[in-house]
C-alpha cells in the first residue's frame, strides 16, 4: 500500500482536507479545546445501489456494489 500511496500527488490530500472542512464547517460545531474531533474506524455500511453514490462518495473498482467504506 505504501508504494501505491506514494504515487498520489500530495495536493490531492490538501484538496480533500480543504473541501471536507468547507463542507462541514458551521458556527454551531462543538469543539474540544478549540479542535473539531473526527474518528475513522474503517467500518463498512450497506447502502442502496444508486448511481449517484459512486459520484458522491467515490467507488473502489474492487468494492462490492452498494458497499461504502468509511
Amino acid at each position: 500500500m505504501s508504494q501505491a500511496r506514494s504515487k498520489i500527488n500530495s495536493s490531492l490530500y490538501k484538496n480533500v482536507f480543504n473541501r471536507f472542512n468547507k463542507a462541514t464547517s458551521s458556527s454551531d460545531v462543538k469543539t474540544f479545546k478549540g479542535y473539531r474531533l473526527l474518528a475513522v474506524d474503517g467500518s463498512e455500511i450497506q447502502v442502496l445501489p444508486e448511481q449517484d453514490n459512486d459520484i458522491t462518495y467515490g467507488a473502489s473498482k474492487k468494492a462490492r456494489r452498494g458497499t461504502l467504506f468509511i
